[in-house]
């Protein structure tokens, strides 16, 4: 039976028993109900790409983006996990550019030092700060003014 066919199935016995599939997710995500610890267990693995296309198949379209976007600017949740990311990527950069004192910065440390590791070290939050470096209207028009110049002083 092809697939679609017993999408199409379950959906039918969900109805029968007045659920909509959105009520069965909910249930098998609650971290509170053991009986579906083994479907979280496994939709949860590192190798299992369920959930990150999922959120890709939200992002696909419009008006899902716009509904994701509004949940992200009012979480508290959405928050905590983006302030989570930076404030781990800036760590990771503390702990790369760690100097002992002043005589650590020496002409060869200065020569060689550059931008693009941070980059590396930290993409999400270089990325959120390019982006408040200058807005999608100002990108659009500015032909010579470069934020990324200005961002390699400050981060």
């Amino acid at each position: 039976m092809p697939i679609a066919n017993k999408i199409r199935f379950a959906l039918s016995i969900l109805r029968e028993c007045r659920l909509g599939p959105f009520d069965l997710i909910r249930k098998i995500l609650d971290e509170h109900d053991p009986d579906f610890q083994r479907h979280r267990t496994e939709f949860y693995k590192q190798e299992n790409q369920t959930l990150s296309k999922i959120l890709d198949a939200v992002l696909d379209n419009e008006l899902r983006k716009q509904k994701f976007r509004a949940w992200l600017e009012t979480s508290s949740k959405a928050l905590d996990l983006i302030c989570m990311i930076v404030g781990d990527e800036m760590d990771n950069v503390h702990d790369v550019d760690r100097l002992s004192g002043l005589a650590d910065i020496t002409p060869e440390f200065i020569d060689s030092w550059s931008i693009s590791s941070n980059r590396e070290i930290a993409p999400f939050t270089t990325g959120v700060l390019l982006s408040a470096a200058q807005s999608s209207l100002a990108k659009e028009r500015n032909k010579k003014k470069k934020p990324n110049a200005v961002f390699s002083l400050r981060l």
